[in-house]
Protein backbone atom coordinates (compact mmCIF):
# COMPACT_ATOMS: atom_id res chain seq x y z
CA UNK A 1 0.00 0.00 0.00
CA UNK A 2 1.57 3.25 -1.60
CA UNK A 3 1.37 6.02 1.93
CA UNK A 4 -0.40 9.24 0.96
CA UNK A 5 -2.95 10.10 -1.92
CA UNK A 6 -1.02 11.23 -5.03
CA UNK A 7 -0.69 8.22 -6.78
CA UNK A 8 -4.38 7.78 -6.47
CA UNK A 9 -5.62 11.46 -7.41
CA UNK A 10 -2.76 11.26 -10.01
CA UNK A 11 -5.06 8.71 -12.00
CA UNK A 12 -8.38 9.97 -10.98
CA UNK A 13 -8.27 13.50 -10.77
CA UNK A 14 -9.25 13.95 -6.96
CA UNK A 15 -12.29 13.19 -7.62
CA UNK A 16 -13.65 10.52 -5.56
CA UNK A 17 -12.75 12.60 -2.52
CA UNK A 18 -14.98 15.58 -2.93
CA UNK A 19 -17.86 13.63 -4.25
CA UNK A 20 -21.47 13.96 -2.37
CA UNK A 21 -22.08 10.53 -1.38
CA UNK A 22 -25.11 9.85 -4.11
CA UNK A 23 -22.95 11.15 -6.67
CA UNK A 24 -19.76 8.78 -5.11
CA UNK A 25 -18.22 7.67 -8.35
CA UNK A 26 -17.41 3.77 -6.99
CA UNK A 27 -19.54 2.14 -9.50
CA UNK A 28 -17.71 3.63 -12.54
CA UNK A 29 -14.09 2.94 -10.43
CA UNK A 30 -15.71 -0.73 -10.07
CA UNK A 31 -16.47 -1.34 -13.77
CA UNK A 32 -12.92 0.00 -14.88
CA UNK A 33 -11.55 -2.98 -12.18
CA UNK A 34 -13.67 -5.49 -13.59
CA UNK A 35 -12.71 -4.45 -17.34
CA UNK A 36 -8.95 -4.47 -16.66
CA UNK A 37 -8.79 -7.49 -13.90
CA UNK A 38 -11.71 -9.57 -15.67
CA UNK A 39 -13.35 -10.35 -11.82
CA UNK A 40 -15.08 -8.15 -9.34
CA UNK A 41 -12.68 -6.21 -6.97
CA UNK A 42 -12.42 -8.14 -3.50
CA UNK A 43 -10.69 -6.93 -0.77
CA UNK A 44 -7.16 -8.87 0.14
CA UNK A 45 -7.65 -10.89 3.47
CA UNK A 46 -3.94 -9.79 4.92
CA UNK A 47 -1.87 -7.28 6.48
CA UNK A 48 -0.71 -4.65 4.17
CA UNK A 49 2.90 -3.72 3.49
CA UNK A 50 3.60 -0.29 3.68
CA UNK A 51 5.75 1.46 1.21
CA UNK A 52 6.71 5.47 1.36
CA UNK A 53 6.73 7.87 4.10
CA UNK A 54 3.89 9.72 5.98
CA UNK A 55 4.46 13.10 6.73
CA UNK A 56 3.76 13.79 10.97
CA UNK A 57 0.96 16.05 10.06
CA UNK A 58 -1.02 13.27 8.22
CA UNK A 59 -0.58 10.92 11.28
CA UNK A 60 -4.12 11.97 13.00
CA UNK A 61 -5.80 10.81 9.85
CA UNK A 62 -3.96 7.60 9.48
CA UNK A 63 -4.74 6.85 12.25
CA UNK A 64 -8.67 7.15 12.09
CA UNK A 65 -8.50 5.50 9.12
CA UNK A 66 -6.63 2.51 10.02
CA UNK A 67 -8.70 2.04 12.70
CA UNK A 68 -11.73 1.93 10.83
CA UNK A 69 -10.31 0.06 8.34
CA UNK A 70 -8.99 -2.52 11.01
CA UNK A 71 -12.75 -2.43 11.78
CA UNK A 72 -13.98 -3.61 8.72
CA UNK A 73 -11.16 -6.33 8.15
CA UNK A 74 -12.09 -8.28 11.73
CA UNK A 75 -15.44 -7.78 10.61
CA UNK A 76 -14.85 -9.57 7.19
CA UNK A 77 -11.96 -12.17 8.47
CA UNK A 78 -14.76 -13.12 11.30
CA UNK A 79 -17.71 -14.32 8.61
CA UNK A 80 -19.72 -11.12 9.31
CA UNK A 81 -20.51 -8.90 6.50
Amino acid sequence: MLLGEATFHQFHGGVASNAPKAQHPWQEFHAEYERIRGKAFARVPRRPFYLGALPHEALGAARVSAEHGLGQWLQSSSGEA
